[in-house]
């Protein structure tokens, strides 16, 4: 490198180089100490605009789900049958749909078939077993490299089976369904995660944890567990989107918002990006305490060159 007067100075770089492609953080999913978990139905963790108190009684029965752990007994051939996940829900291979008898035995009531979309077909085992126990199925189409799309299909999917089943025999029969991929080991395992976090109110781990202490051969690849951090966010958001807007009277809410307002001031929209800066010298504190402002994510860092002079 030159110095503007013919010299050339030598330079090496202060740390070394990265040529892989930029890539997500690792999502580190930690070993359950806990085998036993509890799923506990709370009304207060759904988006109420996306489903009812009525609906969501019927649905989960106000029972609590209760894992069983098959960890620490699990055989390599139980790969090839299918869990029960929820006292309504099993997740299992495909393969599994060709033995009638288990049907039959638990008395389900839908097949879920949860296929690649790069290579959907239609099988005919699920076909042979729909008319021979006039059993109902569908199928769920789910990419994996964005399988969110897919999670909002099977929470509609199942939700809306088990609500046909009620209204149809009068709540005398309870829905029950089989949820199935190729190997019940990589996609619908995320998509039944997908549904626990929805309707359960549960976060990513404890998702995984569920399924997994339950059928212990489930892979949840990187791919699948950012999809459902995503997937996380959104409900997190979804809920407290609700959340205010049940407070605010004008849209059908019980009038809670001018209590809130008087608490907590006026209710207003998001801050700008002048009210963001600006906030580093207003919060400041003259007592010493810590810095409540926008530029206190960046104090604490030294100074970087990515060069430095050897001369």
């Amino acid at each position: 490198m030159s110095d503007g007067s013919g010299m050339h100075r030598a330079m090496i770089r202060s740390s070394p180089y990265s040529y892989h492609a930029p890539s997500p953080p690792k999502i580190h999913i930690p070993v359950q100490s806990k085998a036993d978990m509890d799923l506990v139905p709370r009304y207060d963790r759904v988006d109420s605009s996306k489903l009812t108190l009525e609906d969501f009684t019927i649905i989960t029965g106000n029972r609590i789900q209760k894992s069983t752990d098959r960890s620490t007994r699990w055989r390599y051939e139980q790969r090839r049958e299918a869990q029960r996940i929820l006292d309504y829900l099993f997740l299992g291979p495909t393969s599994i749909i060709r033995d009638h008898e288990f049907l039959k035995r638990e008395a389900l009531t839908m097949v879920v078939v949860v296929r690649d979309s790069r290579a959907p077909r239609n099988l005919a085992s699920v076909e042979t077993a729909s008319a021979t126990l006039n059993l109902p199925f569908c199928y769920v189409d789910a990419n994996a490299k964005h399988l969110v799309p897919a999670f909002n299909q099977i929470v509609s999917v199942i939700n809306n089976h088990l609500l046909t089943v009620h209204n149809v025999t009068g709540g005398t029969i309870r829905g029950k369904l089989l949820v199935t991929c190729d190997t019940g080991n990589m996609l619908s395992p995320s998509l039944v995660a997908a549904y626990i976090m929805f309707m359960f109110g549960q976060e990513l781990l404890e998702a995984v944890h569920f399924i997994g202490v339950q059928r212990f051969c489930s892979n949840f690849d990187d791919e699948a567990k950012e999809a459902l951090l995503t997937w996380q966010g959104i409900n997190k958001a979804s809920i407290a989107v609700d959340r205010r807007r049940r407070l605010e009277p004008d849209n059908g809410g019980n009038g809670l918002a001018s209590e809130f307002t008087r608490a907590e001031g006026t209710l207003t929209t998001k801050r700008g990006l002048d009210d963001m800066m600006d906030g580093a010298e207003e919060d400041g504190r003259s007592d010493g305490g810590d810095t409540l402002g926008d530029n206190d994510r960046f104090s604490g860092r030294g100074d970087y060159a990515p060069f430095l002079d050897v001369d």
